[in-house]
């Protein structure tokens, strides 16, 4: 996969361009309306950052997947005085109750798209 151009990457760090984004069949980070961005990958570390707006889209579009299902509970706060969506989770729910329901994530780097299942 190729470098990010100097443009993007001013700091010459290890970085790729994050060229779109997806849960499930849908674009969070569409790459035929937004610019790439800067994407750092470290595979040393499980500290993910995304944007705030693919942050945001991710969680919702979980949401939406489980908000009919009554054996889920998920969980998602926001700031009092932004609205801003905050730290999202699943409340007394195991990673076995909810895999098969959630939908895997796309990241579109080099033009290949990368899919994580859930």
């Amino acid at each position: 996969m190729p470098m990010a151009s100097k443009k993007l990457n001013p700091t010459t760090f290890w970085g790729v361009e994050g060229q779109g984004f997806m849960y499930g069949d849908k674009f969070v980070f569409n790459p035929e309306t937004e610019e790439p961005i800067l994407s750092i990958i470290d595979s040393g570390t499980t500290l993910v950052m995304i944007p705030y707006k693919s942050y945001e889209g991710l969680m919702m579009g979980i949401a939406d997947k489980v908000r009919h299902d009554t054996t889920v509970s998920f969980v998602c706060t926001r700031d009092d005085k932004t609205k801003e969506l905050g730290a999202c989770y699943f409340n007394q729910t195991r990673c076995e109750d909810i895999s098969d329901k959630l939908e895997p994530m796309r990241f579109i780097f080099g033009g290949i798209v990368y899919e994580i299942k859930i």
